[in-house]
């Protein structure tokens, strides 16, 4: 974007009450644009701090050293998920209690590093005699400038007349704030770098001061370049060498801004609404995205997708079609070949391939493969090498320990843990719980079902088709063809039967008599046909959701008071329940005005950071949103109600659910 000033933020106008002024913002503001704060203080009085209710990080530009009357400029940049909007409050605290008067504006098109607006040059004028005052700086280091110059005096109700033409850079100053006690102009310099200068008449001849500031602009550095059809675009800027570049049909954006190289050839999209740090290449047609970071190299080649949320830490490729995607980290590398989906919710910490189609994802560590069509995932943590090879599925919910392996169509799965080699081949299915704790082998060949209750400690073997079920099987135990082979609770191996105590009783005679029914009855026969009424084959009904929001009346609080909304949300389905601290789930709140009614609650537009209780022992999980004055993600007003919302951020589900009405007084 270019440099301009964007509009008034608020102003606060002359009180001599207290060390801290406040501005409370009658507008919504961008991220990446710079808000400006400029000050007037009588008897030496500066700013020495500001802060907002949002936690962005001030800067204090130039501050006059004067000891009489002084003019101050701050500024700082809103950041992402920090941005102020209409109803929050900026803070300035003053270095003395006297009259004072703020001014806040914002800017667009300003350079940023370390999250700060990039100050290019400084300088003060004071003035005790009659006449106009002017400040000046020296010659700039680059073109295309963003100037901004404050002025005060002495006298509170004082009004400044700005001499429009600048005589150094030959540029037109535009006054913003007028008659506040302190009054602000801007203006962007000339296409080659230049000296700036500004000069005011004051209405009061008495301790008139004048601060300007330069601010470089956010320039496009080394070029950008649209070959073909397309929109080379950047928001506010695309920055840092050598340059990105789109060839062919397609779209190359940057917002904020595309950091290092950026290449896009073929048809499709490039674009990171935060950086594509260092290289980011997509050939072929498809899609490459970084939100907000792709913190090493990433490709993506065919037709695809590759996306990152929030980073791809080593090396990340996707061959064919398919999608890479990794929330939050692969620090390794992660490889998609042929059609399927790569995914990480936590991190493939290891090498995790898939080839073919299917699916590999883990939330955990080292290396996972999975050959031909199927799926392949862990639910805490792949330790080992777990492979799959043609049709079925590969899961875990805990860790492979060892090697597991299926091969043909059929499941393999383990919760917690498969230790040492467990495999199937063949049809039929291979599990354990808790455990298949094989210190040797395990093998189901056939149609069947091999399953583990506790411990197999020696061989076990099934051949043919049949059931081969255990509680403690401690040595070899071996079933062949149809049938069972069950042990319960120990198979002992061939040896010695060990020391028993033997007892004697009588036993029951071979042969026993006794009378005969007679040969032939009679009685009354039941009719031949009957009818009534049959169950209907198929039934259904409805089941709760997973994701529950226990509703509450919340208790109304003072718009002074900062605590926590408590939500309590519930993760029971069928006996099964998901931990969303242990997983690390995300959870926000909403807090839109009340619509008045809870059946159709006001719609949430803005969602602000909530956080879990840690270490409850009720029923559900309690997410917190801290309000109010101070450290609050929002202030609430006092006199209104608000629907309450809570969301949470997961996979598969994301669930949104409105929780009442929390009432201010």
């Amino acid at each position: 974007m270019p440099v301009a000033h964007v509009q008034a933020v608020g102003n606060a106008p002359s009180a001599s009450t207290s060390l801290t002024r406040t501005i409370t913002s009658g507008v919504t503001t961008t991220v990446g644009n710079m808000l400006s704060i400029v000050g007037r203080g009588a008897g030496g009085c500066t700013i020495t701090a500001v802060s907002d209710s949002r936690g962005n990080t001030w800067q204090i530009d130039l501050a006059s050293a004067s000891g009489q009357s002084c003019s101050s400029v701050a500024s700082c940049i809103v950041a992402a998920g920090k941005q102020i909007v209409s109803g929050d409050v900026i803070t300035i605290t003053m270095s003395a209690v006297v009259n004072t008067e703020i001014a806040c504006d914002e800017y667009s098109g300003v350079a940023v590093s370390a999250g700060q607006p990039v100050v290019d040059q400084s300088n003060n004028t004071h003035l005790s005699a009659a006449g106009a005052v002017t400040a000046a700086t020296t010659v700039n280091s680059q073109a295309g400038d963003l100037a901004i110059c404050a002025v005060g005096c002495s006298i509170n109700a004082a009004t400044f007349t700005l001499t429009a033409a600048d005589p150094d850079s030959g540029g037109t100053w535009t006054q913003i704030s007028i008659n506040l006690g302190v009054s602000a102009a801007w203006q962007v310099g000339a296409s080659s770098a230049s000296l700036y200068s500004c000069t005011w008449t004051p209405s009061s001849s008495l301790n008139a001061d004048a601060s300007l500031v330069t601010y470089k602009s956010a320039v496009t550095a080394s070029s950008a370049t649209l070959s073909g059809s397309g929109t080379l675009g950047g928001s506010p800027a695309i920055s840092v060498t050598p340059g990105p570049a789109l060839s062919g049909a397609g779209t190359l954006a940057a917002a904020p801004y595309v950091s290092v190289p950026a290449t896009l050839s073929g048809s499709g999209t490039l674009s990171g609404p935060w950086a594509t740090g260092r290289q980011s290449a997509m050939t072929g047609s498809g899609t490459l995205a970084a939100s907000p970071a792709l913190s090493a190299a990433a490709g993506l080649s065919g037709s695809g997708t590759l996306a990152a949320g929030p980073a791809l830490a080593g090396q990340a490729a996707l061959s064919g079609s398919g999608t890479l995607a990794g929330a939050p980290v692969r620090p390794a590398a992660a490889a998609l070949s042929g059609s399927g989906t790569l995914s990480g919710l936590w991190a493939l910490s290891v090498q995790a391939a898939l080839s073919g189609s299917g699916t590999l994802s883990a939330a955990g560590a080292p290396s996972a493969a999975l050959s031909g069509s199927g799926t392949l995932s862990a639910g805490a943590v792949l330790a080992a090498a777990a492979t799959m090879a043609g049709l079925g599925t590969l899961g875990g919910v805990a860790a492979r320990a060892a090697a597991a392996g299926l091969s043909g169509s059929g499941t393999l799965s383990g919760g917690p843990a498969f230790q040492v080699s467990a495999s199937l081949s063949g049809f039929g299915t291979l599990s354990g719980t808790p455990g298949v704790a094989t210190p040797a082998a395990a093998v189901l060949s056939g149609s069947g079902t091999l399953g583990g209750v506790s411990v197999l400690s020696g061989t076990v073997t099934m051949s043919g088709t049949g059931t081969l079920r255990f509680t403690l099987i401690s040595a070899g135990g071996v079933l062949s063809g149809t049938g069972t082979l069950a042990g319960s609770p120990v198979q002992a191996g061939g040896g010695a039967t060990g020391t028993v105590d033997w007892t004697t009783a009588p036993a029951s005679p071979r042969w026993a008599a006794r009378p005969a029914s007679a040969r032939w009855a009679a009685g009354a026969a039941a009719p031949r046909w009957h009818a009534a009424t049959a169950d209907a084959r198929w039934q259904a009904g409805p089941v709760s959701p997973r994701w529950r929001i226990i509703m509450a009346e919340f208790e109304p609080i003072a718009a002074l008071s900062l605590e926590e909304i408590n939500i309590a949300w519930t993760s029971d389905l069928d006996g099964t329940r998901i931990d969303p601290i242990a997983g690390n789930l995300t959870v926000q709140f909403a807090v839109p005005v009340s619509s008045g009614n809870e059946a159709a609650p006001a719609q949430p537009s803005t969602w602000y950071a909530a956080s879990w209780l840690p270490g409850g022992t009720g029923k559900g999980y309690i997410a917190q949103g801290l309000v109010g004055t101070g450290a609050g993600t929002i202030v609430l007003a006092a006199g209104q109600k608000y629907d309450v919302w809570s969301k949470i951020t997961g996979s598969p589900e994301s669930p949104v659910k409105f929780a009442g009405v929390q009432a201010v007084y």
